[in-house]
């Protein structure tokens, strides 16, 4: 077995180097999430997942609730607008980005927006760096066929 009490102690054998992997994969959604996200990509809608026993709604959906633990068999429709709760501007181009979904020019903001009626925040972005905590946010959809049931078939959030 391998332990980090067998690393040299000095310092000009240790080195890193930036490196970028890619695995491919095919993730499967399984029932509960894949009938949100083809919600998403057929009816521009963003489904949460309701717990029966608290009433949280959780955005993206999951099948059990982190607070009660109970499983959770509802989804309910939230937004499609939403409030910004929390921010960070890039100034950069980011690679990840540019190969799955379309790029936006730096600046830009991802955001942590709660979406009406749902109880959890989700993770997108928004173009600029004018975007600010308490802004209201509303989607904009990928082309039709553009949509893929993945999240990025909403573009980004833009100001209401």
């Amino acid at each position: 077995m391998y332990t980090t009490d067998k690393l040299p102690l000095d310092q000009k054998d240790c080195f890193g180097k930036f490196g970028l992997m890619s695995i491919p994969y095919r993730y499967f959604a399984g029932l509960f999430l894949s009938e949100a996200m083809i919600a998403l990509r057929d009816d521009k809608k963003i489904l949460g997942a309701k717990c029966e026993k608290c009433d949280k709604v959780y955005v993206p959906p999951r099948s059990r609730c982190e607070k009660d633990f109970s499983k959770i068999t509802e989804l309910v429709e939230v937004g499609p607008e939403g409030t910004v709760e929390e921010i960070t501007v890039v100034n950069y181009e980011e690679e990840y980005f540019k190969k799955f979904c379309s790029m936006l020019d730096p600046p830009y903001t991802m955001a942590l927006i709660k979406l009406d009626g749902a109880s959890t925040k989700l993770l997108h972005r928004i173009p600029g760096d004018k975007i600010k905590r308490g802004d209201r946010v509303k989607p904009k959809w990928a082309a039709d066929d553009k949509r893929e049931a993945m999240i990025t078939d909403i573009e980004y959030f833009e100001k209401v």
